[in-house]
C-alpha cells in the first residue's frame, strides 16, 4: 500500500490514498487506487474505488460513485446515486437520481434529473426536475 499526502479523520480502513482527504466515519472507505479526492461527511464517497478529482461534502454525498471522475457534491445525499463524470450538485439530495449521467448540474434541495443517464441536464431550484420538451 502507498500512503502519500494522506489525511484521514474518522473511522475506516486505510487504503491507497494519494493526495486524498477524508473526514468522517466511512468517508472514502472503499478506495483502492483513486487519487485527489476529498470526502467530508459520514460515508461521503464511501463506495469510491478508482475515481479521481471528486469532492463530496455532506453525509452520503457521492455515496455510490465508484469510478466517476471530477464530480462535485455539496449537501446531504447530493449526487448519492451518481456513477457518471463531471457532475455538480449543491443542496440536500440534489441530483440524487442522476445514476450514470454526465455533465449535469443540480442546484437546490431535491433538484434532480428525475431519471438517470442524462447528459448536459440542468435543474435549478428547490424540487426542480429536468423535463424533456415535447413538440
Amino acid at each position: 500500500m502507498q500512503f502519500t499526502c494522506r489525511r484521514i479523520l474518522g473511522r475506516g480502513p486505510p487504503h491507497h490514498f494519494v493526495y486524498d482527504t477524508a473526514t468522517g466515519t466511512g468517508a472514502l472507505a472503499s478506495e483502492t487506487t483513486g487519487d485527489n479526492n476529498t470526502a467530508d461527511g459520514y460515508k461521503a464517497l464511501t463506495l469510491n474505488t478508482t475515481s479521481e478529482y471528486n469532492t463530496a461534502t455532506g453525509s452520503l454525498a457521492l455515496l455510490a460513485n465508484v469510478s466517476g471522475t471530477e464530480n462535485t457534491a455539496s449537501g446531504y445525499g447530493a449526487l448519492n446515486d451518481t456513477t457518471g463524470d463531471f457532475n455538480t450538485a449543491a443542496g440536500a439530495l440534489a441530483g440524487q437520481n442522476n445514476g450514470g449521467g454526465s455533465y449535469d448540474t443540480f442546484l437546490g434541495t431535491n433538484a434532480d434529473a428525475g431519471f438517470s443517464g442524462l447528459t448536459n441536464a440542468t435543474a435549478i431550484g428547490a424540487n426542480a426536475r429536468w423535463a424533456r420538451a415535447t413538440l
